[in-house]
């Protein structure tokens, strides 16, 4: 009867002897993924940038109380009326919290209270049917100030963001982790293990 055995020794002095091989995969793979990574970083550096040149014209309409996260939120919405609609829930959502909630709230036996439990009921059914850019929207109108504000629109700062590093130390640390299983598994299929026959 043959069999096969494997002389772990012996695989990993074939490692040691195709080394130049495994160098090989892991510079290719830090190279591919670092220029991945940096196209990626850079995308999404153009976005924000995209984002707050969209702010700071929209800002000359806006309500001052508008900041850069909240326009955004609502850009993410997309649908005209969807915004409408959660710009006009929200408001409502304050108005009965700020008259029923908290400190305010009523005894069990009042009117008020019993508004107060059906639009929570309301809220609910309302909240279920959102989309999640929607929600968002809604939860930081819910919770923005909009009486502290010191001018009619948005001051807009400039861009501060800095331009990603063309050295992408994760990501090319990744392609090397990766490259050098790639070059192990490429050695692993190509390797011809000693064969010992058994009777």
């Amino acid at each position: 009867m043959n069999q096969t055995t494997v002389d772990l020794p012996d695989f990993f002095c074939a490692i040691g002897k195709k080394w130049k091989m495994l160098v090989c995969f892991a510079l290719i793979g830090a190279v591919l993924l670092g220029v991945y990574g940096y196209r990626k970083a850079s995308q999404a550096f153009e976005g924000s940038q995209a984002r707050h040149a969209a702010y700071a014209e929209a800002a000359k309409e806006l309500p001052g109380y508008f900041t850069e996260e909240l326009f955004n939120a609502r850009e993410s919405v997309g649908d005209p009326k969807r915004i409408a609609f959660a710009e006009a829930f929200s408001g409502l959502y304050r108005s009965f919290i700020l008259q029923f909630g908290g400190e305010k709230m009523f005894a069990p036996e009042t009117e008020n209270l019993e508004a107060y439990m059906m639009f929570l009921d309301s809220y609910k059914d309302v909240i279920s049917v959102m989309s999640g850019p929607e929600r968002t929207y809604f939860e930081m109108l819910a919770s923005t100030d909009f009486e502290n504000t010191t001018s009619e629109h948005p001051v807009v700062g400039d861009f501060t963001m800095q331009p990603p590093s063309a050295i992408q130390v994760k990501w090319i640390g990744v392609g090397l982790f990766l490259g050098l299983l790639a070059g192990c598994f490429v050695m692993t299929l190509t390797w011809k293990p000693a064969s010992k026959e058994k009777n």
